[in-house]
């Protein structure tokens, strides 16, 4: 979340330590959830869904009389599966409304979600979660992913888009 914060113009040393907290931090909510759904080897059903989309409230709620926690890592936790697109969670926000360091940390957490084994799957190689990222289209900040694919993916990521 910092190095993508850092390279996207985010660089002033509150905006890398409130995207850097809000990086650890924005999936508390996890933590109150039945390790079944959080560890579930198989899809989730609908309802297992519907309570892991109340993970961000949940973050948030945990952390609601910890002072030391800034309010722009709260928007952070509660809006890091938002999507430009309105189709996230869990308010469907759109686009403008997301708070950009919540689009930030939302990006890097999908890419390492990718790039990290889980019980239902082998982790994909970098070009994979890149190539996964870039055909979500809508579901990220598109200058974002474009700047991730020039991290991550070098000359090889802005052939293929070019060509």
């Amino acid at each position: 979340s910092m190095f993508l914060a850092k390279a996207s113009g985010q660089s002033n040393a509150r905006m890398l330590e409130i995207c850097g907290m809000g990086g650890f931090l924005h999936d508390i909510g996890l933590t109150r959830l039945p390790k079944e759904i959080v560890d579930s080897p198989t899809e989730l059903s609908p309802s297992q869904w519907r309570e892991m989309r109340m993970h961000p409230k949940l973050g948030v709620e945990m952390l609601e009389t910890t002072m030391a926690v800034p309010d722009e890592v709260r928007y952070i936790i509660m809006q890091h599966h938002e999507e430009p697109r309105g189709s996230g969670y869990p308010n469907r926000l759109h686009g403008p409304v997301i708070f950009y360091p919540a689009k930030i940390v939302g990006l890097a957490d999908a890419f390492a979600a990718l790039i990290t084994k889980r019980p239902f799957r082998e982790a994909y190689t970098v070009e994979q979660a890149l190539g996964i990222i870039q055909h979500e289209v809508g579901k990220f900040d598109r200058e974002l992913v474009l700047l991730l694919m020039k991290l991550f993916g070098g000359k090889q990521a802005t052939e293929k888009k070019a060509a």
